[in-house]
């Protein structure tokens, strides 16, 4: 039998695998991480998601430094047997790419 936290980590990757149809390239490959196997109602857990994204591709930061730039946001809804705590993202890796120049004339 599947321990709710496991059953948790399914949704988050069919979420996720649903992202993308199948017409489009696979640019990323999501992995989740559990803090904990199981826990009691009321305990809590972290999950950790990792996007492998894969070379040639890139995704922006969550608060990206240009306005015209779309921010990468997770949103995980609340469900009846788990609530949704803040989310973290990690520090954004600075790059320059050449839409960016040819757009503002600096990175």
């Amino acid at each position: 039998m599947f321990s709710r936290l496991t059953i948790v980590a399914q949704i988050l990757m069919a979420i996720l695998m649903a992202t993308t149809s199948p017409a489009q390239p696979k640019v990323l490959s999501p992995k989740v991480f559990l803090s904990k196997k199981s826990a009691l109602p009321g305990q809590e857990i972290r999950v950790a998601l990792q996007l492998d994204i894969e070379r040639g591709w890139h995704i922006n930061a969550h608060k990206p430094l240009q306005t015209f730039l779309v921010p990468t946001e997770v949103v995980l809804e609340t469900h009846a047997q788990f609530t949704v705590g803040k989310i973290h993202y990690p520090e954004p890796k600075r790059k320059a790419f050449e839409f960016v120049r040819g757009r503002t004339g600096r990175v």
